[in-house]
């Protein structure tokens, strides 16, 4: 599906290379990469060969409604089974849609993975957005590729490998700083004391050890990306790690072959104190900032009983 590795030594080696052969197919070709047809190059056939079976299925149907009566219980079943079978084509155009979402995603990121990432996942994506394939096919009613392995995969299982490819440590941060804004709101309308920092590490804490996506499913391996793609992507890391003294082998082999606990009890707990001091600290002093600037001086305070119109004395 990706190639020998003999020719690259390891797979990180294959990844960045189907990326480089990629990179160059799409500058050889002009692609633009705004501009993405809706299907791909090739599924056409694929879905008007489908589709013709659709239409005899439509037509069988047809004609088994004009010999049945509108009061008979098999009218109403044959009328929605039409439908349906009227849906299935369109339903496999927007698979085709999301298909090309996503190769548009992938080909304005390339080379931006996070080696959080399975870099087999970036060699196959990039064979087969790349159209080193054999070509679309609708199976059990799916559309998909065949690899040049002649191995079918399907378009969702392609859009839903291209969806956890992007860096989790952009979303990460994106949602530490909308948290350290508003730790910095707080504190510059209130001061210090109106935030309480335990409730903000043990947050970070859950943050760093959830495994939900979002969207009501659980993915075990959640934590472990977004850790990863942490170490590795985000340029702040290193420096502050080295000021710190943290065993990055260390806490790698952890994440990639340690135990949950393990993951939880040494690994989680460094992130908060990067998440704390990095990105929330920051924010936490910006705000203790405008929170002082916004407090009269001694010369500026007027006598408990002053009125507006009554001069300072």
């Amino acid at each position: 599906m990706v190639g020998n590795t003999e020719n690259y030594g390891n797979m990180q080696d294959m990844a960045d290379a189907k990326q480089s052969m990629l990179s160059q197919k799409i500058e050889n070709e002009n692609i633009n990469i705004q501009q993405l047809s809706e299907m791909p190059k090739g599924a056409t056939d694929a879905v008007q060969e489908a589709g013709m079976e659709l239409k005899i299925e439509v037509m069988n149907l047809m004609d088994a409604l004009k010999e049945t009566e509108a009061k008979d219980p098999r009218y109403t079943k044959i009328k929605k089974e039409i439908a349906r079978t009227k849906e299935r084509m369109v339903s496999w155009k927007n698979d085709f849609t999301n298909y090309q979402r996503g190769k548009q995603e992938f080909f304005q990121n390339l080379f931006s993975f996070s080696k959080a990432n399975n870099p087999e996942d970036i060699s196959m994506l990039s064979d087969i957005y790349g159209d080193n394939h054999l070509g679309y096919q609708i199976i059990d009613d799916k559309p998909g590729v065949i690899t040049n392995n002649e191995e079918y995969i399907s378009l969702n299982e392609i859009t839903g490998k291209q969806n956890t490819m992007m860096l989790p440590a952009n979303k990460e941060r994106n949602l530490l700083m909308k948290q350290a804004f508003q730790i910095e709101d707080t504190i510059a309308k209130s001061g210090m004391e109106s935030v309480n920092m335990n409730q903000v590490d043990h947050k970070l804490l859950l943050q760093r050890i959830d495994s939900s996506d979002g969207e009501g499913n659980i993915d075990p391996q959640r934590p472990k990306e977004y850790a990863l793609s942490t170490i590795y992507d985000d340029p702040q890391f290193p420096q502050w790690a080295e000021a710190n003294k943290i065993d990055v082998a260390m806490l790698t082999s952890i994440i990639r072959g340690g135990t949950g606990i393990q993951f939880r009890d040494m690994v989680a707990p460094a992130l908060v104190q990067f998440d704390k001091e990095v990105k929330i600290q920051p924010s936490i002093d910006s705000g203790m900032q405008r929170y002082a600037q916004k407090q009269p001086t001694t010369t500026e305070q007027q006598p408990e009983n002053a009125t507006p119109d009554q001069p300072q004395q």
